[in-house]
């Protein structure tokens, strides 16, 4: 777990500062200059590119990451690799092209009751399928190597600080709201050509059409796991981004800007695992691949338990601060229609991470294909729920429908996980975690607030800290974390 800990270590710290600047982003600056309905644009096309995604990109990242230990032993086999994706994913993009232009008096009339205005940058959203999917192929590559710092400050600090650029830009009336939305393919495209440039230095990989090391049967191998990858992805991009699509289409764009502000507000507690899982993912490829289903199980509890540490600390910062977070928050009185989407979207993220890596296990196994069974009811549950809940609801009914689906579908891979694979991610110590954790919150919340903002936060959130993380050292909750206590404070825990 050393390089685990070491890489989503330093991975969390830039995931962090992203956050520090999409905060600025989310909750003053857009607000400050934008419409909520402005907003609910911005945030609409990227969500509709990544619903695409998968079907442009036949499920070839997690092909390199399931590919690449195997490959890299071979004589010009990354290269190989490496040029097989660039190509399927060009055709996989044609063959998408194709069925948007079949299906596409369908996808304008879907938004043309609520949200019309969206309907005139369907081509933003197009375009950015193309760079999304080449950005995860490179992506891949990086994390097949273990190199994860440097695609995480692309994406949540690089990205983020064009996104500033843009709306500032906007501001001084550098640009109009037109070229603003259709810069968000130039976003994009600066990001891509940041990793690209990084992989290719960090890694000697070159194009090539001469695939003399890869047989017929491996070919084979790689189309079919990448198919069922593509089945399985295609849920879970849905299920991540429908409730974006559905509010813009049943409410309206203002709709979608005041519920992806709160959403953005609960969704920051999930930051650590999306690092530890950049790192682990290619490690439990390796592991399987060396049959080491113990090493697996053991690591399978140790991401469970520190995922849980870390996202109830900060879920419990975020509940006893929400007052504070939405007064800073210029025209909040039109986003405070959103803050019980931050408690229902912020408990539904805990239980995900709580559940540890269960997904990434099936992805890596032998048992890879009935990943498909578990997204396909993934994608109908969230279709299904969003559309009930949302017209009853409104906002918060798609919350509920994203805490639903999530937790339908971490059941069902953590039984499969069970009887199929024989592993488990949880012990008593999670038990003990969530009544520290839930004491924790109803303490904090009976402390009267003070009325300076800023030092009622620091104060808030400095008591919460000590009486959550005192008990958690003290009872050994997570032995790696006692660790790094250990190694950056100099007690001895």
């Amino acid at each position: 777990m050393g390089i685990v800990y070491n890489q989503s270590y330093r991975t969390t710290a830039i995931s962090y500062l992203g956050v520090g600047i999409g905060y600025i982003n989310v909750l003053w600056l857009f607000p400050s200059i934008l419409s909520a309905e402005q907003i609910g644009l911005l945030r609409l096309l990227p969500s509709i590119a990544f619903m695409l995604l998968p079907f442009a990109q036949l499920g070839l990242s997690q092909s390199v990451l399931k590919f690449y230990p195997e490959y890299a032993k071979k004589s010009n086999g990354s290269s190989e690799l490496f040029s097989i994706m660039l190509i399927a994913n060009l055709v996989g993009f044609g063959f998408m092209l194709i069925v948007l232009k079949i299906f596409d008096d369908h996808i304008l009339q879907f938004f043309e009751s609520k949200s019309a205005l969206a309907n005139d940058y369907i081509h933003v959203a197009t375009i950015l399928v193309l760079i999304l999917s080449y950005h995860a192929i490179f992506e891949s590559f990086s994390r097949s190597i273990l190199k994860i710092v440097f695609p995480g400050i692309v994406k949540d600090v690089a990205i983020r600080l064009l996104y500033t650029a843009l709306v500032g830009a906007f501001y001084l009336d550098l640009l109009t709201f037109p070229e603003v939305v259709n810069g968000l393919i130039l976003i994009y495209l600066i990001g891509l050509s940041l990793l690209i440039n990084y992989v290719l230095k960090k890694k000697s990989l070159r194009f090539t059409i001469n695939f003399k090391s890869l047989k017929t049967s491996e070919f084979k191998k790689i189309g079919q796991y990448s198919i069922f990858t593509l089945l399985g992805a295609s849920g879970t991009y849905i299920m991540l981004n429908i409730d974006q699509v559905m509010i813009s289409s049943l409410i309206g764009l203002e709709g979608n800007g005041i519920y992806t502000t709160a959403f953005y507000i609960a969704v920051v507690i999930e930051m650590p695992r999306r690092a530890i899982t950049n790192i682990t993912t290619p490690l439990v490829s390796k592991l399987f691949d060396d049959n080491k289903s113990d090493e697996i199980n053991k690591l399978y509890k140790q991401v469970s338990i520190n995922q849980m540490m870390v996202g109830s600390l900060l879920l419990i910062g975020i509940l006893v601060n929400l007052k504070n977070v939405y007064a800073l928050i210029p025209n909040n009185e039109v986003y405070l229609a959103g803050i019980k989407v931050v408690y229902i979207v912020g408990i539904a993220k805990l239980l995900d991470m709580t559940f540890g890596m269960n997904g990434e296990i099936i992805l890596m196994s032998k048992k890879f294909k009935y990943n498909v069974l578990f997204t396909t009811v993934l994608a109908i549950v969230a279709i299904a729920s969003n559309w009930i809940l949302i017209p009853i609801y409104g906002i918060e009914g798609a919350a509920l429908a994203t805490a639903f689906t999530l937790i339908v579908f971490n059941i069902l891979k953590l039984v499969f996980v069970k009887f199929k694979l024989g592993l488990w991610p949880f012990s008593l110590k999670n038990i003990l975690l969530a009544i520290i954790a839930v004491s924790t919150y109803y303490v904090i919340i009976i402390i009267p607030y003070f009325s300076n903002i800023w030092l009622d936060f620091l104060i808030r959130s400095a008591i919460t800290t000590i009486i959550y993380v005192i008990p958690c050292v003290l009872l050994k909750i997570s032995p790696e974390i006692n660790r790094v206590i250990a190694e950056k404070s100099g007690f001895k825990l």
